[in-house]
């Protein structure tokens, strides 16, 4: 079994795990978290498999940054 395969964020990506997907495009995906502490909890991932955060390349991670921006903004405005 390949890292990819056992990801669970990559069986998220490709639909073979079930997520509450709030947001997608064509680099990352943003979903609920199921194990939330709070209401709103949400994670937002790159659609490439990354080990860890140091695997992820500069414009991955600058994707992931902008989703989370938007996501921010549109959270604060539901839960504010």
């Amino acid at each position: 079994m390949t890292s990819e395969t056992a990801c669970e964020f990559c069986a998220i990506v490709t639909g073979r795990l079930h997520a509450e997907i709030l947001f997608e495009d064509e680099s990352t995906v943003a979903f609920l978290d199921n194990t939330a502490v709070m209401e709103g909890h949400t994670l937002v991932i790159p659609k490439v498999h990354a080990a860890d955060i140091w695997a992820i390349s500069e414009d991955d991670a600058a994707a992931v940054m902008r989703t989370a921006h938007r996501m921010a903004a549109l959270l604060d405005g539901v839960f504010t």
